[in-house]
C-alpha cells in the first residue's frame, strides 16, 4: 500500500500520521483493515541508534482492549515504521507506559 507524504514533512512522522488517518477510499474494499482508534495521536517520538521510541495518547487502545487486537496494532505500527532504513526496532508506549 503506497501513500504520499509532503516533502516538507519528516517521512517518519508523515507515515505514522497517514496510518492514523485510517483507511483511504477504496482500501477497505480491497481487503485492507485497521485496528487503530481514529482518535489515537502521537504524543512524542525519538529515533536513537536505530530504536524508534513512539508514545501515543491513551485512545490508541480505545477500540481494541483485548490482547489479540493489541498485537495487531503493534504490528501495524512497527511494520509501517520499519520501512525506513534508519529504524531497526520500535518501542511503543501509551502515555509513557509500555504497550
Amino acid at each position: 500500500l503506497a501513500r504520499s507524504v509532503s516533502k516538507k514533512t519528516d517521512p517518519i512522522r508523515g507515515s505514522i500520521n497517514e496510518l492514523l488517518k485510517g483507511l483511504a477510499a477504496g482500501e477497505s474494499s480491497s481487503g485492507f483493515l485497521t485496528h487503530l482508534a481514529k482518535s489515537a495521536k502521537v504524543k512524542n517520538f525519538k529515533l536513537v541508534d536505530g530504536l524508534l521510541r513512539i508514545d501515543f495518547n491513551k485512545t490508541l487502545l480505545a477500540d481494541s482492549p483485548d490482547l489479540c487486537k493489541k498485537s495487531l496494532i503493534k504490528a501495524q505500527i512497527s511494520d509501517t515504521l520499519k520501512q525506513f532504513a534508519t529504524v531497526k526496532d520500535v518501542e511503543i508506549t501509551v502515555e509513557g507506559k509500555k504497550f
